[in-house]
Parts: structure tokens; C-alpha cells; sequence
């Protein structure tokens, strides 16, 4: 009899052995990967050591494994979707930056900002902006007593924060700051009466980074809030991947792109072939 009770010993010990391990484990597993208390936005961003994205949707990541997607307002919605009234709109496409925009049909060809008899910062004429242009683009109608319409400059090489980017603002300012989405990349925007004594006229300014160019929009005084926000909703990013437009120098190519022509001696027997924007760190060329 004794025997038997040392049989049904042995046989149960080993079951019971690992029950026990199975059962701590789980335990242990189920405190490793306790779910951490969630987080809103603004709280994520006040967290140390949390790193955060702006591009819409912005996320922010604490270094405890938490994430959090910044949430969409109203205005942002809006912002994704062009208005129907734009329909008939034109287009200007900008290469060298990458950047699609559409500007009212009654509205001039867009125009480079040049040195103009006066110091004026409107377009001027016979200075059209092509595809490649660099610096600032004039979009409206020149040919008033008072211009009507915007100016978009682009910064390269930017690697600062959005913050660091859109002008502080003082106390006292009447500028009034809020937060926008343009082709899914968060912006600010500015506003401000202007003429001052006209509480229903207004200027705008609009700041964002793509790729390591800052743009900056601003109206002229007195523009229309709802043409501002038309262009914002139709304004696009487009890829510059396969951009390989005749050049002459880099500054002729788009942001990231070399100028540079093809070996192509056992094509053309050592003739000297042109030259074309490249992406930095392509293949060798054949």
C-alpha cells in the first residue's frame, strides 16, 4: 500500500511542478505587458524624454512604449478636401521645391519677386516664374493700384522645428495663432487685423517644413480669409523621384538632386552628352 502512495507521488509531482511554473509564468507575463496608462496629446508632449512628429497625423512616442496620434479638428478636416468653387482654378507646379498650387483664373501668371522700381515686394512684370524657379513666387493681380494676392518663399536646408520657424510672437501682438493641416503636413498659421482700423480685413501668413524646406505664405493686407484658406486646401506635394530635367548647374535641379551628365562614351563614341538632375547617391550613371 505504501508503495502505491509513493507511485502517486512521483507521478503527481512533476504535474504539479509544472502547473506551478505555467501558472507563475503567465503571472510574470501578465505584469510585463500591463498595458500603461493612456495618454492625451498634450500630455504625451509634456512627457520626458517623448519624441513627437508633425506631419499630419502628428504621433508622439514615450520612452515607456506609449504612442499617441495627435487628434483631427474640425478646420483640419476641411483642409484635406479642396473646396468645389475652385474648380477652373489655374495650376503652377514648382520643380526644384516640389509644390503644386492653384491661384484663381483672373489672377496673373505667377511672377518672381525681383527688385522693383520703389522697393515694392510685388511680382514684377516680364519675370515670369518657371517650373525650376528658386526663391520667392508672386501669386495675384499686379496691375492694381493695390496688389491682391500672396507670396510663397521657400528656405532650403531647414533642420529646425516648426516652432523655430514661424516668427515669435510678442505680447501684446494682435496676431493670432492657430494650427493647420496643408497636403497632410502641419502648419501655422497668422492672422491679424489689417488696416488696423478695419475689423473685417485681415492679413495672413502661413508657415510649414517639407523635406527640409521651410515655405512661408503671406497675403496681402486685406485678402480675402476664404480665398487664403482655398489655396491651403488645394496646395500639393508632388515627387520629385523621377525628376530628371535638363540643368546646367545643381542650383537647375530640385531639392536632393545633383547636375550631372551620363558616361555614355560606348554610346555615342566620346560625344558629349547633356546634362540632367539626378537624385544625390544614385547608381553609376551609364
Amino acid at each position: 500500500m505504501n508503495f502505491r502512495k509513493g507511485n502517486i507521488a512521483l507521478v503527481f509531482l512533476p504535474i504539479l511542478l509544472v502547473a506551478f511554473i505555467g501558472v507563475g509564468g503567465y503571472l510574470y507575463w501578465q505584469k510585463q505587458n500591463k498595458a500603461a496608462p493612456s495618454l492625451a496629446w498634450e500630455e504625451c508632449l509634456k512627457t520626458p524624454g517623448a519624441t513627437a512628429t508633425y506631419s499630419y497625423p502628428g504621433t508622439c512616442s514615450t520612452p515607456d512604449g506609449r504612442n499617441v496620434i495627435q487628434p483631427l479638428i474640425e478646420e483640419e478636416k476641411n483642409n484635406l478636401q479642396p473646396p468645389e468653387d475652385i474648380v477652373g482654378w489655374k495650376t503652377y507646379t514648382n520643380t526644384k521645391y516640389g509644390y503644386q498650387i492653384k491661384y484663381p483664373d483672373s489672377w496673373s501668371a505667377p511672377q518672381l519677386i525681383t527688385p522693383c522700381p520703389g522697393g515694392l515686394t510685388a511680382g514684377c512684370p516680364g519675370h515670369q516664374a518657371q517650373e525650376n524657379s528658386t526663391g520667392s513666387v508672386a501669386f495675384g493681380s499686379f496691375d492694381k493700384i493695390k496688389p491682391d494676392g500672396i507670396t510663397l518663399s521657400v528656405r532650403e536646408g531647414f533642420y529646425g522645428t516648426l516652432d523655430q520657424w514661424v516668427p515669435k510672437i510678442s505680447d501684446g501682438s494682435a496676431l493670432r495663432k492657430t494650427s493647420t493641416v496643408v497636403d497632410g503636413v502641419t502648419a501655422y498659421k497668422l492672422s491679424e487685423n489689417s488696416p488696423k482700423n478695419d475689423p473685417n480685413s485681415f492679413q495672413y501668413w502661413l508657415y510649414f517644413i517639407k523635406n527640409k524646406a521651410a515655405f512661408e505664405m503671406i497675403s496681402t493686407p486685406g485678402f480675402d480669409g476664404n480665398d487664403f484658406d482655398q489655396i491651403l486646401s488645394a496646395f500639393k506635394f508632388i515627387d520629385q523621384a523621377q525628376s530628371q530635367d535638363s540643368c546646367q548647374t545643381d542650383n537647375d535641379c530640385p531639392v536632393n538632386f545633383v547636375c550631372e551628365r551620363a558616361g555614355g562614351t560606348t554610346q555615342c563614341q566620346g560625344c558629349v552628352l547633356p546634362k540632367n538632375c539626378w537624385p544625390k547617391g544614385h547608381p553609376p550613371l551609364p
